[in-house]
C-alpha cells in the first residue's frame, strides 16, 4: 500500500468511527427523549455542532465527548463499543510519546474509560 492509499484508508476508518460514535450519541439522546436543543442547553454546545457529531461529519475531540457524556449521564466509554482491553504494556508507549500539553487529556481518557 502506498502513502496515498494509506491516507485514504485512514480517512475511511476515521469516518466510520466518527459515524458509529455519532449514532450511539443520537440513540442515547433519543432514548432519553431529548431534542438536539435540549442536549445543547445541558451541554453548552451549539445544537448545529451536535447534529454534525451525530451524523459523523466531524472528528470530535475527547473533551467534547466528555461534555456530551456528562450531559447524558453516561460514561464516555459507552460512545465506543468495544470488547478490547488495554494492557499497561500497551499504554506505556502512548504515555511516553504524549506531548506534555496533552497529558491531562490522556489522563481524562484513561480515568473515564473505566
Amino acid at each position: 500500500m502506498n502513502l496515498r492509499e494509506s491516507v485514504v484508508v485512514t480517512e475511511a476508518v476515521r469516518y466510520k468511527n466518527a459515524a458509529a460514535c455519532g449514532q450511539v450519541i443520537r440513540d442515547m439522546r433519543r432514548e432519553r427523549k431529548l431534542s438536539l436543543k435540549d442536549l445543547s442547553k445541558t451541554s453548552g454546545l451549539p445544537y448545529q455542532y451536535l447534529s454534525r457529531i451525530e451524523r459523523g461529519e466531524v472528528n470530535t475531540p475527547i473533551e467534547t465527548l466528555t461534555i456530551i457524556a456528562q450531559s447524558l449521564n453516561v460514561p464516555t466509554r459507552q460512545f465506543f463499543p468495544s470488547e478490547k482491553t488495554v494492557t499497561p504494556a500497551q499504554l506505556k508507549p502512548l504515555i511516553e510519546t504524549c506531548p506534555p500539553n496533552r497529558l491531562y487529556v490522556l489522563y481524562l481518557m484513561l480515568t473515564l474509560w473505566k
